[in-house]
């Protein structure tokens, strides 16, 4: 059974999950991770997301344009 998170975050990444790694690294870290939820919302999808982390593909947009679509 899933387990649903308790505390889910989205990250504007403009630049790609890539770009944002060592926040990632960091998230995993946390020892609450198994019930966090962390939203990486970028213009495009090109590379495998990191266990665990969420990539949703958005094009060119607006912050608050992503943050609205990792909603």
């Amino acid at each position: 059974m899933a387990v649903t998170p308790q505390l889910s975050v989205v990250l504007h990444a403009p630049g790609g999950h890539a770009s944002v790694a060592p926040v990632i690294e960091a998230w995993q870290g946390q020892t609450a991770a198994e019930r966090l939820e962390l939203i990486v919302v970028t213009p495009t999808d090109g590379s495998p997301a990191p266990a665990g982390v969420r990539v949703i593909a958005v094009g060119r947009s607006a912050m608050h344009e992503s943050r609205a679509a990792g909603i």
